[in-house]
């Protein structure tokens, strides 16, 4: 089962009217999560802003000596607690979690693997890249995958081309 969760409403940045909407998806999510067992299934969960620190606005706080005295979160701390608590209720059934927004290939742990899809396009100054993952269709856990960019600083001036050299596959067996 694939379940897709709108959790850009779980961001300090979404509107202040947000709060029951959000309870409301919390549950349904609780529930959904619950009927998924039930029905002896496996999960996949996709979200676009995920849990945890914003990396962003959390480097700018570093003091002259690298020192770090509090993160941003990227969601509001009442519905990150809430949803990694759903989620750890869960995590024999979760078996893959994706989200985005952060625009890097990246990993995440609040309940398993969270993995940050690298955006597309080169926004912020990111290559653009893309992953690719094999999964077992019996279990539905994914069993590798690979990350693939394109470097934008070594690319030819005059071709739009992709060429094959400029390609870094990433590799992980899970």
């Amino acid at each position: 089962m694939v379940i897709g969760l709108n959790s850009v409403f779980f961001s300090p940045n979404a509107a202040s009217d947000v709060g029951s909407a959000v309870q409301t998806e919390l549950s349904w999510f609780d529930s959904t999560l619950a009927a998924a067992r039930a029905a002896g299934k496996k999960v996949w969960l996709l979200m676009h802003v995920p849990s945890g620190a914003n990396i962003h606005s959390t480097k700018s706080k570093l003091d002259a000596s690298g020192h770090l005295s509090e993160a941003t979160m990227m969601w509001v701390s009442d519905y990150q607690t809430s949803f990694l608590e759903i989620l750890s209720s869960y995590s024999d059934i979760i078996v893959m979690s994706i989200a985005g927004h952060t625009h890097m290939d990246e990993y995440r742990l609040p309940s398993g693997a969270l993995e940050i899809s690298p955006s597309i396009s080169p926004i912020d100054g990111n290559n653009p890249a893309f992953k690719l993952i094999t999964y077992s269709a019996d279990t539905f856990e994914p069993t590798d995958y690979a990350s693939l960019n394109y470097d934008l600083a070594n690319a030819p001036s005059n071709s739009t081309a992709i060429i094959p050299s400029q390609i870094r596959t990433l590799r992980k067996v899970y």
